[in-house]
């Protein structure tokens, strides 16, 4: 497929419909079935809205394929400049808003699509010009799979994030990355220390590192985050490769960010050794364990932790999104930042 993305500036109501329409012309050409066709059209219909009813800056929606081994998908992000939200749980629940509307966007979009993930104030372009605001939602829709799938394949794994800023900011001091490759996925999620602009520059510096080095040591990379960030406030870090072929979960953390992982036949209880990367370093554990799949929750302290999954029963049978949603809006203190991951 020659043109893989595609971009359209939303401004006012008629570029609505043109977003839409360009997006279920590139699922069409994907071999998405017509009732998925019509659900990628609503929510892009339902993200360019909240563009234009909020008088979003810079406000566009980017239609992209992603094309892995044993599936295809698009991906839509509706992205913008503007002040950010300033309570992502609160606008994924049906009935909010803030501009006088049914408020039943955001958690529509979520509904109809299979991921979804939310930045408010994390955005990429931070990495570039620290601490501008903004937000981008990304959600994905990927076709069947197809009867030959392989046992491999077949234990793919979704993973959804939800961040925010600590109250009051605008920036969060949070940040992620996440990468699937070669039946790999790596995640690494960063606490820049304190909030704010400084902790955010802290955060995306390290992702930075992170994004040219993923598929090296974890050693190697723990390393490497401490010495680039020595010039910042530094981070606290933990980090997970889950290589599906060889059924082995490594994890390694430094600092106060938490991972779980439930319903494994093997018990996963990673271990965060104390230290803040850029700052104190004695030195880098990591741990190997038996993956045969499961549910993992990672987040950052600005999470409470006194909680366990079966508190929450209703969650085992809910997607990624809706359990990164819920878990943000039950756990997430407003005196700090908050960011969670949740991979099923």
């Amino acid at each position: 497929m020659a043109n893989q993305s595609r971009t359209v500036e939303i401004q006012h109501k008629a570029h609505i419909w043109f977003a839409r329409r360009v997006a279920e012309e590139l699922a069409g050409e994907l071999g998405f079935d017509r009732v998925a066709v019509n659900e990628i059209g609503l929510a892009v219909t339902e993200l360019a809205t909240n563009l234009v009813k909020h008088h979003a800056e810079n406000g566009r929606i980017i239609s992209s394929v992603v094309d892995k081994k044993d599936r295809k998908g698009i991906i839509i992000m509706a992205v913008d400049s503007g002040p950010g939200i300033p309570d992502v749980s609160l606008a994924l629940e049906d009935g909010h808003s803030t501009c006088g509307t049914m408020g039943t966007g955001l958690g529509a979009v979520n509904r109809l699509m299979d991921e979804f993930e939310v930045e408010s104030g994390t955005m990429e372009m931070a990495r570039v010009h620290p601490c501008e605001v903004g937000t981008r939602i990304t959600c994905r829709k990927w076709r069947p799979r197809q009867t030959t799938t392989t046992a491999n394949s077949a234990s793919l794994i979704n993973f959804s994030v939800m961040s925010r800023p600590m109250a009051g900011e605008k920036c969060c001091g949070d940040a992620y990355f996440l990468k699937h490759y070669e039946n790999v996925y790596f995640v690494a999620l960063l606490d820049g220390l304190g909030h704010g602009e400084q902790a955010c520059i802290a955060a995306q510096t390290a992702v930075g590192f992170i994004r040219d080095n993923y598929k090296k040591s974890m050693q190697f990379i723990f390393e490497g985050v401490h010495r680039v960030c020595k010039a910042t406030r530094g981070v606290a870090m933990s980090a997970f490769r889950i290589d599906l072929d060889n059924k082995i979960f490594y994890y390694a953390g430094i600092g106060n960010i938490v991972t779980r992982v439930f319903h494994s036949p093997s018990r996963i209880t990673p271990v965060n050794l104390n230290g803040t990367l850029g700052l104190i370093l004695k030195k880098v554990r990591v741990f190997e364990y038996s993956w045969q799949g499961g549910t993992v929750v990672a987040y950052t302290d600005g999470i409470s932790n006194k909680w366990k999954l079966n508190d929450f029963p209703e969650l085992e049978s809910k997607p990624p999104a809706a359990t990164a949603s819920f878990l943000l809006k039950r756990l997430g203190r407003n005196t700090d930042d908050a960011t969670i991951i949740v991979g099923k």
